[in-house]
């Protein structure tokens, strides 16, 4: 995955805030990999803020429980890893699939 700077993911989120383009022709104007990824960006900013957008310096360890947490939620509503990880304050959605499939 391509490391995009804070200032870069802030411009493009606050571009797409402000209504004036879409995501795709963000992706496409900025040369982005895909528009999920700015979807991510933009979920991770109105759920977090900026540090939703900051990059972790070390990887952040979960308890099990806060994972079986996650997994239970996922699997007993029908939100999107995306919802999930927002409702939990998570800025990276995909550790949720990777969880099911190490406690599953």
């Amino acid at each position: 995955m391509a490391k995009y700077s804070l200032e870069f993911k802030m411009k493009i989120v606050s571009e797409y805030l402000s209504g004036t383009i879409g995501m795709k022709a963000l992706t496409k104007k900025y040369k982005i990999k895909s528009s999920q990824e700015l979807r991510t960006w933009v979920n991770a900013y109105k759920t977090l803020g900026i540090k939703g957008l900051m990059r972790s310096r070390k990887n952040k360890t979960y308890s099990v429980n806060f994972k079986l947490k996650a997994i239970t939620l996922y699997e007993a509503s029908e939100k999107s890893y995306q919802d999930v990880a927002n409702e939990l304050g998570l800025n990276n959605p995909s550790l949720i699939p990777r969880w099911r499939q190490e406690y599953h």
